[in-house]
This record gives C-alpha cells, structure tokens and sequence, in this order.
C-alpha cells in the first residue's frame, strides 16, 4: 500500500488514523541490537554461515526444458483469477 492508498482510506474518527502513525512512527524509531549475549548467531543460533558465491545462471532453453508448458521464453501457467 503506498501513500496515495493511505489517504483514500475511511476512519470512524480521525484519532483511528493518528494512532496508526503514531504505531508506525514508533516501528521506524525502534531501536534494534544483536541479540544479547550472542556472538553474532542468528535467532537460530547459527554462526558457520557459507559464503555467497556467484555460480553461472540456466539458460532460459534448460529453465524450461522441463515445464509442462512454455512459449519459449516463459513458463504457461492455467489462469486461475478472473
């Protein structure tokens, strides 16, 4: 939802709107630490994280090789909403 989309939006009162920002405005001045204790872990407690590495692409002809259905550049999917 953008900005425009918020100010279409229907209150019963205009404190309804105030306090959604306010909600926000706490959100974006929250202030945010490692966890305590840790050494860097993750919430799941994992330290010996690989490395990213960039590794070469498919080709669009071997992405599609096995779809059901394809174009040639896309895979074809039923549409399911009208």
């Amino acid at each position: 939802m953008n900005l425009e989309q918020l100010g279409k939006l229907k209150y019963a009162d205009s404190g309804t709107f105030q306090n959604v920002l306010e909600f926000v405005s706490q959100i974006t001045n929250a202030r945010v630490s490692p966890l305590a204790g840790s050494g860097g872990e993750t919430i799941l407690g994992i330290t010996d994280l690989r490395e990213d590495t960039i590794e070469a692409s498919l080709t669009p002809a071997e992405a599609l090789k096995n779809a059901v259905r394809a174009d040639g550049v896309y895979y074809v999917v039923p549409q399911v909403v009208e």
